[in-house]
């Protein structure tokens, strides 16, 4: 396994051959954001034309960030031309029997997810009175994730109301104070530099 730079999240072994064991039926595919050698290298694996590891830089993961900015404005586009039959065979979810499948499909509910996994860590600590401490270390700055999550649910709430799915005014007024809630706590947030650690006691 090559040795990863600080481009990267610290990966666990099993984690980083979990990885590479879900993506491998998409490795190689045509198409998509990346082509199979910059897939590979994402990856970690070995190069298939040269069968060498190629380790990270600067300039490869500036150019990581452009494809997938870019990649993300190529979404827009299509949402913007394509018609509603053509976005559903694009973004619809897929059912659990397709996807066991077909490993490589995917949906955007997919992609969200993993954007907003969990990669804090908990950890165990012993104080003075013998009572013990379960908390969240936090080793990524969860800040503009909130930010993200907070747009995100506006616009799905604003989707609901806007396309007639909410026809209880009651239902109306709580999407209202869900998404002032959001915000407000997102602020509070914002002020205390997320010092917002998870914690439970156990004797």
């Amino acid at each position: 396994m090559v040795l990863m730079a600080d481009y990267r999240r610290k990966l666990a072994m099993d984690e980083h051959r979990n990885i590479v064991h879900k993506y491998k039926p998409h490795r190689d595919a045509q198409g998509g954001i990346f082509v199979s050698r910059t897939r590979r290298r994402l990856l970690g694996i070995k190069d298939e034309s040269s069968d060498l590891y190629r380790e990270d830089t600067a300039d490869f993961w500036s150019d990581v960030r452009t494809n997938v900015k870019n990649a993300l404005t190529d979404l827009q586009l299509i949402c913007e031309v394509a018609n509603e039959d053509q976005l559903k065979e694009m973004f619809q979810l897929i059912p659990f029997t397709e996807r066991t499948s077909d490993k490589t499909k995917t949906s955007l509910a997919d992609v969200f997810g993993v954007i907003f996994q969990d990669h804090n860590r908990l950890v165990m600590t012993k104080l003075k009175d013998g009572t013990r401490m379960l908390t969240r270390t936090r080793d990524v700055d969860d800040l503009w994730k909130a930010e993200l999550a907070c747009e995100i649910v506006e616009r799905c709430l604003e989707f609901f109301k806007v396309s007639g799915l909410i026809t209880s005014k009651v239902h109306e007024r709580l999407v209202e104070e869900v998404i002032d809630m959001l915000g407000s706590e997102y602020s509070q947030a914002l002020s205390r530099e997320m010092k917002l650690p998870y914690y439970a006691k156990f004797r």
